[in-house]
């Protein structure tokens, strides 16, 4: 059996603060996140879309290493059982689509290039991280809608493919999906 502790809240990025809306640093919030829910076995990041603003100026590599800084906090947390550290699995989000009003209003107007990037650039960080990697934009689209969110049917798929995934690593068995 899994409990599966969701985190996510819209407008979250991976360590910058945003000047419009409290509360959304993902590295400030992480380690007390952890910590709260010790003893955890896996933690999966999936962050960098909203740091594609254009309010904070980042390149895809900046992003990047970004995401570095979140797994090495996740692995350095030792919020697994017994103090041990936490497998990670860093999901490079799926690149913005045709950016309709929403994301222009947010922002990420001229972000679809960058967004494009992350993946490779991810792949490479959990590479010499120690971090397991999943490339979100193989697997699902964002919505036509917005071009930015993922519908619910893309939800099911990404969640289900992270199950699978999980589910395969030794240890982690095949029931509770």
């Amino acid at each position: 059996m899994y409990h599966v502790i969701e985190e996510g809240l819209n407008g979250r990025t991976i360590a910058s603060d945003d000047p419009y809306s409290d509360g959304r640093n993902g590295r400030a919030y992480l380690l007390p996140c952890l910590w709260s829910h010790a003893p955890v076995d896996i933690v999966t990041i999936m962050l960098g879309t909203n740091d594609l603003k254009d309010t904070f100026d980042l390149t895809a590599s900046d992003i990047a290493r970004g995401a570095r800084l979140m797994v090495d906090l996740a692995r350095q947390s030792l919020a697994g059982l017994g103090g041990a550290v936490p497998r990670v699995l860093l999901i490079a989000p799926a690149p913005l689509g045709p950016v309709g009003s929403i994301a222009a209003s947010s922002g990420l107007a001229g972000a679809v290039g960058r967004s494009r990037e992350l993946g490779a650039l991810y792949q490479e960080v959990a590479g010499s991280a120690a971090a397991d990697f999943l490339d979100a934009g193989q697997v699902v689209a964002v919505s036509e809608l917005d071009g930015i969110h993922l519908d619910a049917s893309a939800h099911q798929t990404l969640g289900l493919t992270i199950a699978r995934r999980i589910q395969s690593w030794r240890g982690f068995g095949t029931d509770g999906v």
